[in-house]
C-alpha cells in the first residue's frame, strides 16, 4: 500500500486464499487479489481496529472501528453499516463465537456528553445472538467508569458462554453470556490483548502493554510471565497457533512478526 500504513489486522479469505484484506488505524482497509503481491485501497475509509471473518458465506466479513461496526457480503466491494445502540460506539474488540456465528461480540466505548460541555469516553459491551440485527448491552459488573473501555475479547473455545474482557483497567470474565462479570485478580493495567488457546480451554494469555505476556492454565487464577523477546515491544495482535496450542505469534508494531513456543512438558 502507499506510504505503507501499518496494518493491525490481517483476513485471509477462507474461500479463496488469494484474497487477503489488511486494515490499518489511519487508512481504512486495503484488499489483495494475489495473495499479496498487489494491493487495492477498498472502498471503506473508516478507521479501523480488526477484521472478522463471517462463516456464513464466502466473501463475507466483518470491520469493527470507528465509528461503529461494518459488513461485507461481497468482499468489500459493498458496506453496510451494522446499527449499534446508543449511537456511533468506538469498537476496539470484535468476535464470532466460533461454534454460532451468529453469535457476536462487539466491545469498546462511546464519547457522552458532560455537564461542564465536555464528552467522556464510556465504556460500551455488546452481544448479538442472530448476526448483528438485534443487539444487547451485556457490561454489567464491569467496574466504569473506572473501566472506560474494552480493548480486547475471548471466547473459550469449549464453553462459549465464558468470555474473557480485557479494559484499560484490568481483566474481567462472565460465564452466562455476557449477562454479569467479576473481575478477574492481579491486573489494574490496560489488557490489549486475550486469546484463548483451541486445544487447552482453561489457557488464556494477555498481554500489558510494558510488562509483557502473561500465561494461566486455570482459566485466570493463576499467572507466570511469558517476557522472552517479547518485554517492552508493542503488539498489534497476538494469536495461538489452531493446529499447535503450544505456539503463539505475536505482531509487533516496530519489529515484525514474533513467534513462541511453550517447553514440552508445560
Amino acid at each position: 500500500p502507499n506510504r505503507s500504513p501499518a496494518a493491525n489486522s490481517l483476513l485471509v479469505d477462507p474461500a479463496d486464499p488469494s484474497n487477503v484484506y489488511a486494515s490499518s488505524f489511519f487508512g481504512g482497509i486495503y484488499r489483495s487479489q494475489d495473495a499479496g503481491e498487489t494491493w487495492e485501497h477498498d472502498r471503506l475509509g473508516e478507521t479501523i481496529e480488526g477484521l472478522a471473518p463471517d462463516p456464513r458465506a464466502a466473501g463475507a466479513f466483518w470491520a469493527a472501528g470507528s465509528p461503529g461496526l461494518f459488513h461485507t457480503a461481497d468482499g468489500g466491494e459493498t458496506w453496510q453499516r451494522v446499527p449499534l445502540p446508543g449511537g456511533d460506539v468506538w469498537i476496539r474488540a470484535f468476535e464470532v463465537d466460533p461454534t454460532d456465528p451468529r453469535v457476536l461480540w462487539a466491545g469498546g466505548g462511546i464519547f457522552v456528553p458532560t455537564s461542564r460541555g465536555t464528552s467522556r469516553l464510556r465504556l460500551r459491551l455488546f452481544r448479538s445472538a442472530d448476526g448483528g440485527q438485534t443487539w444487547q448491552r451485556r457490561e454489567t459488573g464491569i467496574d466504569a467508569p473506572v473501566a472506560v473501555t474494552v480493548h480486547s475479547l475471548a471466547i473459550d473455545p469449549a464453553d462459549p458462554d465464558t468470555v474473557y474482557a480485557g479494559t484499560d483497567f484490568g481483566l474481567y470474565r462472565t460465564t452466562n453470556a455476557g449477562l454479569n462479570w467479576t473481575k478477574i485478580p492481579g491486573f489494574n493495567l490496560p489488557i490489549d490483548e486475550i486469546v484463548a488457546a483451541p486445544a487447552m480451554p482453561t489457557a488464556i494469555y494477555v498481554w500489558l502493554p510494558g510488562f509483557g505476556v502473561r500465561r494461566s492454565t486455570d482459566q485466570g487464577a493463576t499467572w507466570t510471565a511469558v517476557r522472552r523477546g517479547l518485554l517492552g515491544v508493542p503488539l498489534l495482535d497476538l494469536i495461538v497457533d489452531p493446529t499447535n496450542p503450544r505456539r503463539l505469534y505475536a505482531g509487533t508494531a516496530t519489529r515484525g512478526l514474533f513467534t513462541y513456543e511453550e517447553p514440552p512438558g508445560d
